[in-house]
């Protein structure tokens, strides 16, 4: 809006000011856990954009959602603060491969 003219504000639309992005990271929501943990790694993003097949968007992850998912699929449990933790510090905690475990939970499907 800073870029706008405060007097056009009220005639002017959403499509007329709105610019397609196309420099968000994103997958869509069948991207198996490890390409997904992979590109979240490859790009340093503490989130994702998720798309619908139709390419709206159907939500974010963030890495904290991912280590809830992993760790639910191996059945372990993981407390809601370390899921806060992961989730404020934007990165997976050091040593935890959770690449090379989402690989493998792949692997025993």
């Amino acid at each position: 809006l800073q870029t706008i003219e405060r007097s056009t504000w009220e005639t002017k639309t959403l499509q007329d000011i709105a610019q397609l992005r196309t420099d968000i990271a994103s997958v869509k929501e069948d991207t198996p856990m490890v390409d997904l943990i992979g590109v979240m790694d490859e790009k340093s993003l503490s989130k994702i954009t998720v798309l619908s097949p139709a390419g709206a968007v159907a939500g974010v992850l963030d890495r904290g959602d991912i280590l809830r998912a992993v760790s639910r699929q191996l059945g372990i449990e993981v407390s809601d603060e370390a899921v806060k933790q992961v989730k404020e510090a934007g990165e997976f905690p050091a040593g935890l491969q959770l690449g090379a475990i989402a690989q493998s939970i792949q692997g025993l499907k």
